[in-house]
């Protein structure tokens, strides 16, 4: 639950900091809500959308209005307990962060003829965050060992962040000498 703080503080004064600190949060806000009110979800919605916030930070005003009005919506519909709605917007929203690494990985390798393997690990981790919900929305057979193991993947994932940041030049591959 707390590994995600190490990356978060890696990560400090970079594009990503305030993304890795979301999901810094992200847990440990979940048990204090879901021990205050008894509804585990509203907690994840808000910061799903948090996370896509925080991505598109260049949002206008007007837009970051709209986007408070969704918050708020979603967090009373799933006070209802309609989870199933709420799980569903949460996957949606985590597939928007997939498209926007997946950009931001494509226009790197555009203008730099460069991978960054920092990149592959951020969709890696949004894919594997995206599985992990459609195995709880779904309650897939097995879904308990898929579950667990998603979790210690992520929190492999979590040690890659806590040790590399995105300027680290070891993970350049550079595609146009292969």
């Amino acid at each position: 639950m707390f590994f995600w703080i190490f990356p978060a503080a890696r990560q400090y004064k970079t594009q990503l900091f305030w993304y890795f600190l979301v999901l810094a949060l992200m847990d440990p806000l979940s048990i204090i809500i879901h021990s205050a009110t008894h509804y585990p979800y509203t907690t994840s919605l808000f910061t799903s959308i948090l996370l896509y916030a925080v991505l598109y930070s260049e949002v206008k005003t007007g837009t970051l209005k709209y986007l408070l009005a969704l918050v708020i919506t979603i967090m009373l519909i799933s006070l209802f307990n309609l989870v199933p709605f709420g799980m569903i917007f949460r996957i949606i929203c985590n597939l928007i962060i997939i498209f926007f690494f997946f950009k931001r990985t494509l226009l790197f390798v555009a203008d730099t003829g460069k991978l960054n393997v920092f990149h592959l690990f951020l969709l890696i981790e949004e894919i594997s965050l995206v599985l992990k919900l459609v195995i709880v929305v779904y309650r897939v057979d097995a879904g308990d060992i898929l579950f667990h193991i998603t979790t210690a993947f992520q929190l492999l994932i979590a040690v890659f962040f806590s040790l590399y940041r995105e300027d680290d030049k070891r993970l350049l591959i550079n595609l146009r000498k292969i």
